[in-house]
């Protein structure tokens, strides 16, 4: 009997999985990882094989642990402004709270490089110039 061909959509999810399960294993044995935001350029650590673990997706593992709330709750305990970046901070709160017993696979290790993305001004949205 033949096997039907596979849609894209199966293929993709089958090289996530496996990228994962990859990350994952390479992340517990203790090799040098990258951790940047989703504007950083990951082809440069792809075309050298570092493994790259993208500020919001490990926020988007959190929050698939239900454990968004737990560290939303934790930030205002610990008196962080209502204007910060609640999603994007994420991993960095999980880290800061320091239960890696709670934290998803046992908390992201520490990472070897981070790369941050585009800087970004903050202005003052009543200021009828821009500038802040």
């Amino acid at each position: 009997m033949t096997e039907a061909p596979k849609t894209c959509a199966r293929i993709a999810t089958e090289y996530q999985r496996d990228w994962l399960k990859g990350l994952r294993s390479s992340l517990a044995a203790g090799e040098p990882f990258v951790f940047a935001n989703a504007d950083t350029p990951h082809e440069l650590f792809h075309f050298m094989d570092i493994p790259l673990v993208t500020n919001q997706w490990w926020s988007a593992v959190i929050a698939a642990k239900q454990l968004s709330g737990y560290y939303f709750d934790w930030m205002d305990e610990q008196g962080y402004h209502d204007r910060l970046a609640r999603y994007s901070s994420l991993p960095l709160i999980s880290q800061m709270e320091g239960d890696a017993e709670r934290a998803p696979w046992a908390a992201c290790p520490r990472p070897a490089c981070f790369a941050p993305g585009k800087a970004r001004t903050i202005t003052n949205a009543s200021s009828s110039s821009g500038q802040s």
